[in-house]
Protein backbone atom coordinates (compact mmCIF):
# COMPACT_ATOMS: atom_id res chain seq x y z
CA UNK A 1 0.00 0.00 0.00
CA UNK A 2 0.93 3.49 -0.94
CA UNK A 3 0.45 6.56 0.86
CA UNK A 4 0.21 9.94 -0.51
CA UNK A 5 -0.76 13.65 0.80
CA UNK A 6 -2.04 15.74 -1.56
CA UNK A 7 -1.06 19.51 -0.32
CA UNK A 8 -2.98 21.99 -1.74
CA UNK A 9 -6.35 21.80 -3.19
CA UNK A 10 -7.65 19.33 -6.59
CA UNK A 11 -9.52 19.07 -8.74
CA UNK A 12 -12.31 17.19 -7.77
CA UNK A 13 -12.42 14.60 -10.87
CA UNK A 14 -8.79 13.95 -10.51
CA UNK A 15 -9.46 13.18 -6.57
CA UNK A 16 -12.12 10.64 -7.37
CA UNK A 17 -9.13 9.39 -9.82
CA UNK A 18 -6.49 9.25 -6.91
CA UNK A 19 -9.32 7.33 -4.53
CA UNK A 20 -10.09 4.83 -7.13
CA UNK A 21 -6.73 3.88 -7.97
CA UNK A 22 -5.76 0.11 -6.46
CA UNK A 23 -3.23 -0.12 -3.62
CA UNK A 24 -3.67 4.03 -2.71
CA UNK A 25 -4.10 5.28 0.71
CA UNK A 26 -4.69 9.32 -0.04
CA UNK A 27 -4.73 11.89 2.81
CA UNK A 28 -6.02 15.33 1.66
CA UNK A 29 -5.16 18.08 3.53
CA UNK A 30 -5.02 21.39 1.65
CA UNK A 31 -4.46 23.54 4.04
CA UNK A 32 -1.60 21.47 5.89
CA UNK A 33 1.16 24.22 7.29
CA UNK A 34 4.69 23.96 6.98
CA UNK A 35 5.40 22.98 10.17
CA UNK A 36 2.97 20.13 9.80
CA UNK A 37 3.93 19.02 6.37
CA UNK A 38 7.23 18.21 7.68
CA UNK A 39 6.02 16.49 10.71
CA UNK A 40 3.54 14.26 8.13
CA UNK A 41 5.99 13.43 5.42
CA UNK A 42 8.23 11.11 6.63
CA UNK A 43 4.53 8.35 6.71
CA UNK A 44 4.44 9.14 3.04
CA UNK A 45 5.50 7.57 -0.21
CA UNK A 46 4.13 10.38 -2.82
CA UNK A 47 3.32 13.98 -2.29
CA UNK A 48 1.24 16.52 -4.56
CA UNK A 49 1.72 20.37 -4.27
CA UNK A 50 0.26 23.44 -6.48
CA UNK A 51 2.02 26.77 -5.79
CA UNK A 52 0.67 27.08 -2.58
CA UNK A 53 3.12 24.48 -0.68
CA UNK A 54 7.09 24.91 -0.71
CA UNK A 55 8.79 22.02 -0.69
CA UNK A 56 12.56 23.30 0.34
CA UNK A 57 15.37 21.30 1.39
CA UNK A 58 14.49 21.39 4.75
CA UNK A 59 11.23 19.86 3.87
CA UNK A 60 12.20 17.29 1.38
CA UNK A 61 14.96 16.00 4.09
CA UNK A 62 12.00 14.92 5.97
CA UNK A 63 10.42 12.56 3.64
CA UNK A 64 12.84 9.41 4.42
CA UNK A 65 10.41 7.18 2.38
CA UNK A 66 9.17 9.64 -0.15
CA UNK A 67 9.69 8.39 -4.18
CA UNK A 68 7.88 11.04 -5.77
CA UNK A 69 6.72 13.97 -5.66
CA UNK A 70 3.71 15.87 -7.80
CA UNK A 71 3.65 19.37 -9.08
CA UNK A 72 -0.23 19.71 -10.40
CA UNK A 73 0.97 22.63 -12.99
CA UNK A 74 3.83 23.75 -14.73
CA UNK A 75 6.63 25.78 -12.33
CA UNK A 76 8.39 23.54 -10.56
CA UNK A 77 9.63 27.16 -8.61
CA UNK A 78 8.36 26.28 -5.00
CA UNK A 79 10.63 22.50 -5.22
CA UNK A 80 14.11 22.03 -4.67
CA UNK A 81 14.04 20.10 -7.66
CA UNK A 82 18.42 19.48 -7.34
CA UNK A 83 18.12 18.02 -3.90
CA UNK A 84 14.94 15.97 -4.32
CA UNK A 85 16.95 13.92 -7.45
CA UNK A 86 19.95 13.84 -4.72
CA UNK A 87 17.08 12.35 -2.33
CA UNK A 88 16.71 10.11 -5.47
CA UNK A 89 12.89 11.61 -5.29
CA UNK A 90 11.41 12.02 -9.13
CA UNK A 91 9.48 15.67 -8.91
CA UNK A 92 7.34 15.46 -11.70
CA UNK A 93 4.94 18.56 -13.65
CA UNK A 94 2.41 18.70 -16.11
CA UNK A 95 3.64 21.64 -18.38
CA UNK A 96 1.31 22.88 -21.19
CA UNK A 97 -1.70 22.14 -18.92
CA UNK A 98 -2.36 25.40 -18.36
CA UNK A 99 -1.43 26.78 -21.42
CA UNK A 100 -4.38 27.40 -23.32
CA UNK A 101 -5.82 29.11 -19.43
CA UNK A 102 -2.81 31.65 -19.55
CA UNK A 103 -2.84 32.44 -23.46
CA UNK A 104 -6.57 33.55 -23.07
CA UNK A 105 -5.54 35.71 -19.83
CA UNK A 106 -2.64 36.99 -21.82
CA UNK A 107 -5.03 38.64 -24.63
CA UNK A 108 -7.63 39.75 -22.53
CA UNK A 109 -4.68 41.67 -20.74
CA UNK A 110 -3.45 43.03 -23.80
CA UNK A 111 -7.20 43.88 -24.72
CA UNK A 112 -7.57 45.86 -21.37
CA UNK A 113 -4.70 47.84 -21.85
CA UNK A 114 -5.49 48.77 -25.28
CA UNK A 115 -8.99 50.01 -24.57
CA UNK A 116 -8.32 51.38 -21.23
CA UNK A 117 -10.73 48.69 -19.81
CA UNK A 118 -9.76 49.61 -15.76
CA UNK A 119 -9.74 53.63 -15.87
CA UNK A 120 -12.70 53.32 -18.01
CA UNK A 121 -14.45 51.64 -15.49
CA UNK A 122 -13.17 53.36 -12.30
CA UNK A 123 -14.55 56.35 -14.41
CA UNK A 124 -18.13 55.02 -14.45
CA UNK A 125 -17.76 53.99 -10.84
CA UNK A 126 -16.45 57.82 -9.87
CA UNK A 127 -19.76 59.42 -11.66
CA UNK A 128 -17.91 60.83 -13.60
CA UNK A 129 -18.05 58.56 -17.32
CA UNK A 130 -14.87 59.45 -19.57
CA UNK A 131 -14.53 58.91 -22.85
CA UNK A 132 -11.41 56.96 -23.51
CA UNK A 133 -9.48 56.75 -26.66
CA UNK A 134 -7.70 53.54 -27.16
CA UNK A 135 -6.20 51.57 -29.83
CA UNK A 136 -7.10 48.41 -32.23
CA UNK A 137 -4.88 45.10 -31.94
CA UNK A 138 -5.67 44.85 -35.72
CA UNK A 139 -2.92 45.58 -38.17
CA UNK A 140 -0.54 45.82 -34.83
CA UNK A 141 3.00 43.82 -34.63
CA UNK A 142 2.95 41.31 -31.71
CA UNK A 143 6.64 40.66 -30.31
CA UNK A 144 6.45 37.11 -28.55
CA UNK A 145 9.71 36.57 -26.11
CA UNK A 146 9.41 32.85 -25.64
CA UNK A 147 7.40 30.70 -28.41
CA UNK A 148 6.65 27.02 -26.69
CA UNK A 149 3.38 26.05 -25.23
CA UNK A 150 1.95 29.63 -24.20
CA UNK A 151 3.90 31.46 -26.60
CA UNK A 152 2.38 29.61 -29.55
CA UNK A 153 -1.33 29.69 -28.54
CA UNK A 154 -0.89 33.53 -28.28
CA UNK A 155 0.12 33.59 -31.50
CA UNK A 156 -2.58 31.52 -33.03
CA UNK A 157 -5.10 34.24 -30.74
CA UNK A 158 -3.52 37.41 -31.88
CA UNK A 159 -3.74 36.09 -35.73
CA UNK A 160 -7.43 35.62 -34.94
CA UNK A 161 -7.51 39.51 -34.47
CA UNK A 162 -5.32 40.39 -37.63
CA UNK A 163 -2.22 40.94 -36.09
CA UNK A 164 1.38 40.55 -37.38
CA UNK A 165 3.88 38.53 -34.56
CA UNK A 166 7.47 38.07 -34.18
CA UNK A 167 9.13 35.80 -31.94
CA UNK A 168 12.36 35.53 -30.14
CA UNK A 169 13.27 32.27 -28.64
CA UNK A 170 16.83 30.72 -28.97
CA UNK A 171 16.03 27.43 -28.78
CA UNK A 172 13.29 27.23 -30.81
CA UNK A 173 14.17 26.96 -35.07
CA UNK A 174 12.18 27.14 -37.44
CA UNK A 175 11.84 23.80 -38.53
CA UNK A 176 10.10 23.36 -35.35
CA UNK A 177 7.26 25.94 -35.92
CA UNK A 178 4.27 24.07 -36.60
CA UNK A 179 3.34 24.46 -40.24
CA UNK A 180 0.07 26.91 -39.24
CA UNK A 181 2.38 29.16 -37.76
CA UNK A 182 5.02 29.62 -40.22
CA UNK A 183 3.60 33.32 -40.63
CA UNK A 184 5.37 33.80 -37.84
CA UNK A 185 9.23 36.04 -37.74
CA UNK A 186 11.66 34.07 -35.54
CA UNK A 187 14.11 37.33 -35.09
CA UNK A 188 16.26 38.55 -32.47
CA UNK A 189 15.36 40.05 -29.14
CA UNK A 190 16.64 43.41 -30.23
CA UNK A 191 14.46 42.96 -33.31
CA UNK A 192 11.24 41.57 -31.64
CA UNK A 193 11.12 44.44 -28.46
CA UNK A 194 12.19 47.57 -31.47
CA UNK A 195 9.66 46.53 -34.09
CA UNK A 196 6.66 45.58 -32.14
CA UNK A 197 3.49 47.32 -30.26
CA UNK A 198 2.97 45.06 -28.08
CA UNK A 199 5.56 42.95 -26.27
CA UNK A 200 4.42 39.89 -24.21
CA UNK A 201 6.96 37.56 -22.14
CA UNK A 202 6.75 33.56 -21.88
CA UNK A 203 10.21 32.84 -21.28
CA UNK A 204 11.56 30.89 -17.94
CA UNK A 205 13.13 32.70 -15.24
CA UNK A 206 16.66 31.17 -15.27
CA UNK A 207 20.29 33.29 -15.09
CA UNK A 208 20.13 34.46 -19.00
CA UNK A 209 16.68 35.42 -18.74
CA UNK A 210 17.01 37.72 -15.27
CA UNK A 211 15.47 41.30 -15.70
CA UNK A 212 15.67 40.60 -19.51
CA UNK A 213 13.43 44.00 -19.46
CA UNK A 214 15.94 46.30 -18.08
CA UNK A 215 16.58 50.09 -19.26
CA UNK A 216 19.13 49.23 -21.95
CA UNK A 217 15.86 47.33 -23.56
CA UNK A 218 13.01 49.11 -22.78
CA UNK A 219 14.56 51.94 -24.71
CA UNK A 220 14.35 49.73 -27.94
CA UNK A 221 10.77 49.64 -27.50
CA UNK A 222 8.43 51.72 -29.98
CA UNK A 223 7.38 54.82 -27.69
CA UNK A 224 4.03 53.80 -26.84
CA UNK A 225 4.15 50.26 -26.97
CA UNK A 226 2.74 47.75 -24.57
CA UNK A 227 4.25 45.57 -22.37
CA UNK A 228 2.81 42.06 -20.98
CA UNK A 229 4.28 40.10 -17.89
CA UNK A 230 1.91 36.60 -17.36
CA UNK A 231 5.67 34.42 -17.14
CA UNK A 232 7.49 35.61 -13.74
CA UNK A 233 8.15 38.45 -12.27
CA UNK A 234 12.18 38.52 -12.42
CA UNK A 235 12.04 38.81 -16.08
CA UNK A 236 12.08 42.86 -15.65
CA UNK A 237 13.52 45.10 -13.80
CA UNK A 238 10.38 46.67 -11.63
CA UNK A 239 12.47 50.37 -11.59
CA UNK A 240 13.03 50.30 -15.03
CA UNK A 241 9.38 49.56 -16.27
CA UNK A 242 7.78 52.47 -14.17
CA UNK A 243 10.30 54.82 -14.94
CA UNK A 244 9.37 53.86 -18.61
CA UNK A 245 5.87 54.08 -18.23
CA UNK A 246 6.31 57.80 -16.29
CA UNK A 247 8.12 59.16 -19.27
CA UNK A 248 5.82 57.75 -22.38
CA UNK A 249 8.02 55.35 -23.37
CA UNK A 250 5.42 52.37 -22.25
CA UNK A 251 2.18 53.41 -22.86
CA UNK A 252 1.21 50.26 -20.29
CA UNK A 253 2.19 47.03 -18.39
CA UNK A 254 -0.45 44.79 -17.77
CA UNK A 255 1.13 41.27 -15.45
CA UNK A 256 -0.67 38.68 -13.76
CA UNK A 257 1.89 38.56 -11.31
CA UNK A 258 0.63 40.29 -8.01
CA UNK A 259 3.89 40.83 -5.90
CA UNK A 260 4.53 44.42 -7.41
CA UNK A 261 5.80 47.40 -5.43
CA UNK A 262 3.09 50.11 -4.67
CA UNK A 263 4.69 52.93 -6.95
CA UNK A 264 3.80 50.14 -10.22
CA UNK A 265 0.74 48.74 -8.23
CA UNK A 266 -0.87 52.34 -7.94
CA UNK A 267 -0.11 53.34 -11.13
CA UNK A 268 -2.97 54.32 -13.46
CA UNK A 269 -1.46 52.63 -16.71
CA UNK A 270 -0.76 49.17 -14.76
CA UNK A 271 -3.01 46.29 -15.17
CA UNK A 272 -2.39 43.53 -12.08
CA UNK A 273 -4.58 40.43 -11.64
CA UNK A 274 -4.09 38.00 -8.33
CA UNK A 275 -1.91 34.99 -10.39
CA UNK A 276 -4.89 33.49 -11.89
CA UNK A 277 -3.22 32.69 -15.17
CA UNK A 278 -3.87 28.60 -14.51
CA UNK A 279 -7.22 29.38 -12.68
CA UNK A 280 -9.70 27.66 -14.89
CA UNK A 281 -11.74 25.20 -14.25
CA UNK A 282 -10.73 23.05 -17.36
CA UNK A 283 -7.51 24.00 -16.65
CA UNK A 284 -6.81 22.42 -13.12
CA UNK A 285 -8.48 19.25 -14.03
CA UNK A 286 -6.28 18.86 -16.81
CA UNK A 287 -3.43 19.45 -14.68
CA UNK A 288 -4.78 17.46 -11.50
CA UNK A 289 -5.62 14.29 -14.22
CA UNK A 290 -2.12 14.55 -15.42
CA UNK A 291 -0.44 14.65 -12.38
CA UNK A 292 -2.32 11.83 -10.66
CA UNK A 293 -1.81 9.56 -13.79
CA UNK A 294 2.15 10.62 -13.79
CA UNK A 295 2.68 9.67 -10.30
CA UNK A 296 0.45 6.84 -9.94
CA UNK A 297 2.97 5.55 -13.39
CA UNK A 298 5.86 6.23 -11.14
CA UNK A 299 4.93 4.77 -8.26
CA UNK A 300 3.80 1.56 -10.18
CA UNK A 301 7.18 1.39 -11.82
CA UNK A 302 9.04 1.79 -8.66
CA UNK A 303 7.33 -1.51 -7.18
Amino acid sequence: MKHVLVCDPMDEQALNLLNEASQIEVSYRPTISPEELRQALPEYDAVFVRSRTELRRDALACGTRLEVVGRAGTGLDNIDVAFANEQGIQVLNTPGANANAVAELTVALMLMLARHILPSTASVRSGKPQKMKGVEVQGKTLGLVGFWNIGRLVCKLARGFGMKVLAYDPLVKPEHIPEALRVVRLCPLEDALSQSDVVSLHAPLIEATQQLINAERLALFKPGARLINTARAGLIDEGAVLQALNEGQLAGYATDLPELGAALLEHPHVVVTSHIGAATVESQRRAGEGIVERVLEALDENQ
